[in-house]
């Protein structure tokens, strides 16, 4: 007899998953390779669109990846999460060029490198 599980917050029977079986498995590898087909099919796609030339407006000619790195850059003026992806896709981290002339400990300015701003 199968014990019936319960929603420790409403008590209602919380639904109970398919048995693990070797069908199931096989089930599960189809799908699977199924999604990574189209990813990479997709993936592959994508490259080829990338590596194509293509003509700016002002006549020059680009590649993909250079024509995506320039919108990215043109964005990030105007969307901070674009200039994190610049800044995260070229190796910097944000703690990296952290400011560390001052600490702020309570109400007081300490400052770390021997200048005072007065």
């Amino acid at each position: 007899m199968d014990k019936v599980y319960r929603s420790p917050i409403n008590g209602q029977p919380l639904p109970r998953g398919k048995p693990f079986t070797s069908e199931t498995a096989r089930e599960a590898a189809l799908k699977s390779n199924a999604k990574q087909a189209a990813k990479r099919s997709l993936k592959e796609c994508l490259l080829t669109e990338l590596a194509k030339t293509k003509e700016t407006k002002d006549g020059r000619k680009i590649t993909g990846l250079e024509a995506m790195c320039e919108a990215a850059v043109a964005m990030s003026l105007k969307n901070p999460k674009f200039w994190e992806l610049i800044r995260d896709t070229i190796g910097e981290k944000p703690v990296d060029k952290m400011d560390m002339s001052h600490a702020f400990i309570g109400d007081f300015d300490i400052v770390l490198d021997g200048e005072d701003g007065d």
